[in-house]
């Protein structure tokens, strides 16, 4: 999938949806991460689709979307690597399938650059004191109930460890302790700057990406527009020891988390041999980790792994009764030790390459997934399609998946342990 360049600071990415009867148009809008803006920056797209100018009502808004034969509108703000994306998306039926042939398409566009750069504003000039109370609260709900997922908890707990103050260690949904000064005023400054500064690009599924990539641009036609370059994401050091890290909490189940950092920023080739290795090792019902820990030993509940091409670390998560947490661990970095101590068979190579290839050709019937595959490969600078990167792991070899394991290195664990357990979190 090609990415154009249409004007200073804006792209634009044509995916094809020729096979779809229904289309999407999303905007992002992409600048470098700060601890300081994160929560506002949070906020920021869930106070911009509750209404603008041209339809003023979030009640009417729900009525035009409905009248568009269920249009759907998303908003999202969250970071990857070292960058912080803020998108505004709507998608529904093509224009050809409209009963009385309107140009729903166009109307998609009209709607997607109202929201966003004509929002609803006060007397004042700034963003509705309504609007900021309603999301502020959302959000402070949202953070609040961290702790009722206990897996993706002692995950983030993990991460916070190890990323500390790293770009890499901020938090997508912003800081709770942070929500009380955010007001129109400083979240209008934050919008204002967004829009000066960012690098946009616009993708489009089933529409004419290039036409929306014009109407974008000159909107952002403006005194003071200057986009801003993305930084590089560094590669996260591997700590001098092997950090344990435990929380007591009245649970059922334990959880246990474990990070293992290479000290090596990826590349294209490492993105192929990573999405492999994580699959061999705890990504699949034949995986080592499902096989040895889980079936035969009996050690946890589940036990899956991720390779995290930002940063370079690998992790590995797994749901354990307590008394069992401690040899679970070691019976998961000894797996570990021997992949990076033996090649791979070649069968259970390739049975990991068939399950990849075909989770690559089924993300080609849906819209949303080529929208959001084109984008992660924006953001990574790789660029390739689908079937390039099914093409890129059909090439791995044993020797590959070997030497990247052995470039890993436990940094950080985790364990949420019972109501008794020690904490030093």
């Amino acid at each position: 999938m090609k990415r154009t360049q249409i004007a200073p600071g804006v792209f634009y990415t044509q995916v094809p949806g020729e096979k779809f009867k229904r289309c999407k148009l999303a905007v992002h809008l992409v600048v470098p991460g700060r601890r300081e803006n994160a929560t506002a920056l949070a906020l920021l797209p869930h106070v911009l689709d509750r209404r603008c100018d041209a339809v003023p009502d979030p009640t009417a808004l729900s009525r035009l979307l409905f009248s568009l034969y269920g249009a759907e509108l998303g908003s999202e703000s969250y970071t990857a690597g070292a960058s912080r994306i803020v998108s505004l998306s709507v998608g529904g039926l093509k224009s050809e399938y409209a009963m009385a042939g309107e140009d729903l398409a166009g109307q998609y566009l009209d709607l997607l650059c109202n929201l966003l750069f004509h929002p609803k504003l006060s007397d004042q000039g700034f963003f509705e004191d309504e609007d900021l109370a309603i999301e502020k609260e959302k959000q402070a709900e949202f953070l609040k109930s961290e702790l009722n997922d206990k897996r993706s908890y002692c995950m983030r707990q993990a991460r916070r460890k190890l990323y500390a103050d790293s770009p890499l260690g901020i938090e997508s949904p912003g800081y709770l302790e942070d929500l009380p000064g955010i007001t129109p005023e400083n979240l209008y400054a934050e919008y204002t700057n967004l829009l000066n500064t960012a690098q946009v690009e616009v993708l489009a599924c089933g529409m004419d990406a290039e036409a929306a990539a014009r109407r974008v641009a000159e909107s952002l036609v403006r005194p003071g527009r200057a986009p801003v370059a993305l930084p590089p994401t560094e590669a996260v050091p591997v700590p001098p020891s092997f950090e344990h890290f435990s929380e007591g909490m009245d649970t059922v189940q334990g959880k246990l988390c474990i990070l293992c950092a290479s000290g090596k920023s990826s590349d294209g080739t490492a993105d192929a041999v990573g999405r492999v290795a994580s699959a061999l090792y705890g990504g699949l019902p034949t995986s080592r980790l499902f096989v040895s820990v889980r079936e035969q030993q009996g050690l946890c509940y589940y036990c899956a792994t991720a390779f995290g091409y930002f940063g370079g670390t690998l992790t590995i998560d797994s749901g354990v009764d307590h008394d069992k947490a401690e040899h679970a661990r070691d019976a998961i970095l000894a797996e570990l030790e021997k992949l990076q101590q033996t090649p791979v068979p070649q069968d259970e190579l390739d049975t990991a390459i068939r399950y990849l290839k075909s989770a690559f050709s089924s993300a080609k019937d849906s819209p949303d997934a080529l929208m959001n595959w084109a984008f992660t490969e924006q953001i990574k600078g790789t660029g390739r399609s689908l079937d390039e990167m099914a093409e890129a792991v059909g090439k791995v070899t044993p020797g590959e998946v070997q030497a990247l394991m052995a470039g890993l290195t436990p940094a950080v664990e985790y364990v949420i342990t019972g109501k008794g357990g020690a904490s030093d979190a």
